[in-house]
Order: structure tokens, then C-alpha cells, then sequence
């Protein structure tokens, strides 16, 4: 083993999961060796073999980093300098340690693996070790490994660590103009990101302001899709490690409401379970939707934009080809990012490169206020949309979860009526309701509710969905009978001839005349009186004709 991770403090993580990963991948070294010996230089790619292969232990987070761009290939320039540098005997390093440019093009941190060979942390090795307050900071980090890429394809260790050490003197600047920058373009500005990365997101709003400017503008269109609840009904699971160790599995939808809150609390998530779609999966709410803009746009200027990790594209990709929505792949986004300002800095990207008329469609309310107040900020031209499913099943899960939150029994559980009534025989009768005032729809809708702001948004739920329709549907029942009555009322004015003897009897089964009417009415118009015999229909349509 080449090396292994660390914390801060240089103890080894045992912790988390990890990976046991060939550092230069093993299908894209035995297709290199293969055309070596193709070609008769087997010699030129033994160096190659000893200064850039070993395998390590890599935390599944950092892999699923590096599978981004590099799953099973090294990034460019290791083919285009570095095997030359190490065939020339140019880079005088330990075995393996050549490969490490994969991992420092994808960003991992370097400062958190150590290596076996020398003791000290990959990053020191290179000669840009830093303190332990620097070791987390993004943009000490993206030094690093520009200094270490630098070193790998040709830069002296001593021009690279000097050069390194001149922007180390700028870093502590830089993180109070990152922090300044934060908080002025809130809410613009993610915090986990380099200056770098900052500077260039309020450059796309610059470009993108300074386009709609223009008076003559080329519409240019651009329709953007989440994927899960939207484009694919899914069954796969984020599972959330919380901040006192804890460990649970949310749903996408649940994923996409709680993840702002859950990162500000210390969570962290994984996304294994996101990396593939399932099979069973069904179309979205709307996936019809997207087919119907390919028909007439075509899919070019289509986009899916999701939280699942940018590894999952291709089976994405395989889901929507299986339904007819052809997407080149370049077209699918994972951000591995369940935040809001997330999708909102890609949004603004995307006018940057020119486009000035949106459509996104989001299940998220967070993801779609988001987008919507920054396309509004850049006065581009927008249609912003809420995914709703079947008002019916979203209603079944979100009672189905406020019952889990009062109750304890599972969303997802189904109860047979025996069992049913078997658990709920052990209940108490009289706790049930409350006081006689209480004793009304809302009093039992109380019942259900849980504490504080959790319960007053499942309040609001019940107020939205069920107590407001019952209001509107009973004053519509109520005017509906005043205005009959009035007709009828008005009816009756207008008829003076009205006969008099509609209560008369008509010796059928104690029908009345006015009876009778009603039913030979009925009949004509091919209508059965509910719970009247044929027998008795025939014999009053009889006496009326």
C-alpha cells in the first residue's frame, strides 16, 4: 500500500469508508502496456510502471471525486509531459508517486493522505505541507495541488515550492476577501468554494447583466430538468451521517428539502446509492414534458441538473435514451450538492455562456425560489416550475409521514385491517378527543400535529389542503342552495298554471303526481332513479304517458 488517510493531526482514519484504489487505473495501464509491446518499447514503460502504479487507501469520498473526470483514465497532461519526464529520468520520485497528478487535477486534499514510503503526508512530500489551520482551506488546497501538477509536468520542486510559498504569504488576505465576499453577495456566493471560484460566479452575473443590456438580443432557449421526482419517479436513498454519528437514509425529495439545513448542522452525505438508477424506475411528472420540447427544439439546448454526483450521468443517460430523451452526456449535471445556491450558480453559468430564456423545472420549492430570484436578478426571460406529482400520492406520503412523526409507525408501512385493529385496539378510547369545543375537524387535525415550527407547517398543510377546500366547497354547497331555491322561487312565479295536484296520489305504491313527473323526467333524458324498481319506473312512466 502506497498510502493511507489521515486526519489534520496526522492520525490515520478509521472511521470511514474507503476504497483500495490503483492510483493509475488498472484498465488504462494495461492499455498502455499493450501498445507498448505492440510497438517493441516495453522498455520505455518499465520507469513509467515503478514511478506512477501503487495502490492506496482512499477515502470513497475522494473517489468519487476523482471518478468525475479520471474513473478509469489519467488526466492529459500525465500522458503528455509526465511519462516523458519519467522516460527521460527527469522526476526523481518514490514508486507510484507520479500518478498523484490524478488526484491533484480532480482537487482531492493531499494534506489528508500519508504516504508509507516516506511518513509524511503526500502534500509535505511534495514540499507544501502547511499548518493544521491551513490543511482544510479551500484555496490553500487548490495551491497545492498546482504546485504538486507543476512539479509532475516539468517545474523544479524548488521554483514550484518557492512560487508556492509566495502566494502561501497572500492566503491569509485572501481567505478575509473570501469571507468579505461571502457575505457581501449573499446570497450569490457558496461558502465552501475558492476565491477563485467566487470571483468567477460574480463574473457570470457581469457577462450575463452586461448581455441584457444589449437592445438587440438573440433569444437563445435553454430547458432545465432535476431528475429525481421530475424526469424519473426514483427509489434510491442519500445516506446522511449526522453530526453526532448517527446514520440515516432520506428519500430525493427529502434529500432536496433538508439538505441546506442538514450541512449547516454538521452532516455529510453520501451518495452511493445516487451513483446508479435503479432498475424499475418510471417516468416523472415531467418526463412527457421534456420529450415534447426535443420534438420541437431538439435536445441540444436541454439540460439535467441534479444533486447525484456527476458518476451517475451515464446511467442517467441509459434511463432517458429507454424513453426516447436523447441527451448527450455533456448534458448531464451532477453537482453532488443538494443546496439551492448549488443549482442557482450553475443557472447563472449557463446565462453567461449566452442563454436568455429559461425554463427550469425543480420538485424542491428551495431549488425553485433560488433560480427564480437570481434569473430574475439578471433580467433574462424565465419560466420557473414547481414539479407537482399526482396530488393523490402526494397527499398519501406527506399524511403518511406526519402520522410517522406523531406516531412512530413507518410512512412506508402497511397495515392488513387485522393488524390494524389489532394495534389500534390497544390505544386509548377515551384520549382520542379532546374537550367537547375541540371535538370538531381541526380538533382531530390536532391529534396528528407535531411540536413546535414542525407542527405549524403540518398545520398549514391541513389548512391548505383539507380545512380551506371543505370551506370553499361549503359555501359553494350553500350559495349553490340559495340560488336554487331562488330559481325555483322564480320558477314557480312564472308558472301560473302550475297545477295543484302534484301531492295528489297516484295509486302506485304511494307515489305522488309530482313523483311520477320527476321519474317520466328522468326517463326521457336516459336516467335511473337510484332504488327504484324497473316494476315501479314502468308503471309511473306508464301513468305519466
Amino acid at each position: 500500500m502506497g498510502f493511507f488517510p489521515v486526519d489534520v493531526n496526522g492520525n490515520p482514519v478509521f472511521n470511514k469508508e474507503v476504497v483500495e484504489e490503483h492510483s493509475y487505473p488498472q484498465v488504462d495501464l494495461n492499455e498502455s502496456m499493450l501498445a507498448a509491446a505492440i510497438k517493441g518499447k516495453i522498455d520505455l514503460m518499465a520507469p513509467v510502471v515503478i514511478d506512477a502504479y501503487m495502490q492506496g487507501s482512499l477515502l470513497k469520498t475522494d473517489d468519487t471525486i476523482i471518478n468525475v473526470d479520471f474513473k478509469t483514465i489519467m488526466p492529459g497532461n500525465f500522458y503528455e509531459t509526465t511519462v516523458g519526464l519519467i522516460a527521460e529520468g527527469k522526476l526523481n520520485l518514490v514508486p507510484g508517486m507520479a500518478s498523484i497528478i490524478r488526484m491533484a487535477e480532480a482537487g482531492v486534499n493531499l494534506n489528508l493522505y500519508e504516504s508509507t514510503y516516506t511518513g509524511q503526508t503526500i502534500a509535505e512530500y511534495f514540499g507544501v505541507g502547511v499548518s493544521n489551520k491551513f490543511k482544510t482551506s479551500k484555496n490553500v488546497i487548490a495551491l497545492q495541488n498546482k504546485a504538486i501538477i507543476s512539479i509532475l509536468t516539468g517545474t523544479s520542486k524548488r521554483a514550484a515550492v518557492a512560487r508556492f510559498n509566495v502566494d502561501m504569504k497572500l492566503i491569509p488576505g485572501k481567505n478575509k476577501q473570501n469571507k468579505a465576499l461571502t457575505k457581501q453577495y449573499t446570497p450569490k456566493l457558496p461558502e465552501d468554494a475558492t476565491t477563485e471560484k467566487k470571483v468567477e460566479i460574480l463574473n457570470n452575473y457581469d457577462t450575463t447583466i452586461a448581455m441584457a443590456s444589449k437592445s438587440l438580443i438573440k433569444p437563445k432557449g435553454i430547458s432545465v430538468f432535476d431528475f429525481d421526482d421530475t424526469l424519473a419517479k426514483t427509489k434510491e436513498k442519500v445516506i446522511v451521517t449526522k453530526a453526532n454519528g448517527s446514520v440515516v437514509e432520506i428519500s430525493a425529495a427529502k434529500f432536496a428539502e433538508q439538505a441546506s439545513e442538514l450541512q449547516e448542522a454538521g452532516a455529510t452525505f453520501n451518495f452511493d446509492n445516487f451513483e446508479n438508477v435503479g432498475k424499475g424506475t418510471q417516468k416523472g411528472p415531467l418526463a412527457d414534458l421534456a420529450l415534447r420540447r426535443q420534438g420541437k427544439f431538439g435536445s441540444k439546448d436541454i439540460f439535467v441538473l441534479t444533486a447525484r454526483p456527476q458518476i451517475a450521468a451515464a446511467d442517467i443517460k441509459t434511463f432517458l435514451d429507454g424513453i426516447g430523451l436523447n441527451l448527450p452526456l455533456k448534458n448531464i449535471t451532477g453537482l453532488e450538492n443538494g443546496s439551492p445556491q448549488a443549482k442557482a450558480d450553475w443557472v447563472i453559468s449557463k446565462t453567461a455562456e449566452g442563454y436568455n430564456d429559461f425554463y427550469f423545472a425543480d420538485d424542491a420549492i428551495k431549488n425553485v425560489k433560488a433560480v427564480k430570484e437570481i434569473l430574475d436578478q439578471v433580467d433574462v426571460k424565465s419560466d420557473v416550475q414547481l414539479v407537482k406529482a399526482s396530488k393523490g400520492e402526494t397527499f398519501d406520503k406527506v399524511m403518511n409521514d406526519i402520522l410517522e412523526d406523531s406516531t412512530g409507525i413507518k410512512s412506508e408501512a402497511e397495515y392488513s385491517k387485522a393488524r390494524a385493529q389489532t394495534v389500534g385496539a390497544k390505544k386509548g378510547r377515551f384520549t382520542f378527543f379532546t374537550t367537547p369545543s375541540a371535538e370538531d375537524f381541526v380538533g382531530l387535525i390536532y391529534k396528528f400535529l407535531g411540536k413546535g415550527k414542525v407542527g405549524d407547517a403540518q398545520l398549514k398543510f391541513f389548512q391548505d389542503n383539507l380545512i380551506d377546500p371543505y370551506n370553499r366547497a361549503e359555501q359553494a354547497v350553500t350559495r349553490a342552495k340559495i340560488s336554487a331555491a331562488n330559481d325555483f322561487k322564480a320558477l314557480k312565479k312564472s308558472l301560473k298554471t302550475l297545477p295543484k295536484s302534484l301531492s295528489k296520489q297516484t295509486g302506485i305504491g304511494g307515489f305522488t303526481f309530482g313523483q311520477a313527473a320527476r321519474v317520466a323526467v328522468w326517463t326521457r333524458q336516459g336516467m335511473e332513479v337510484p332504488g327504484l324498481s324497473k316494476r315501479d319506473a314502468k308503471e309511473l312512466n306508464d301513468f305519466c304517458f
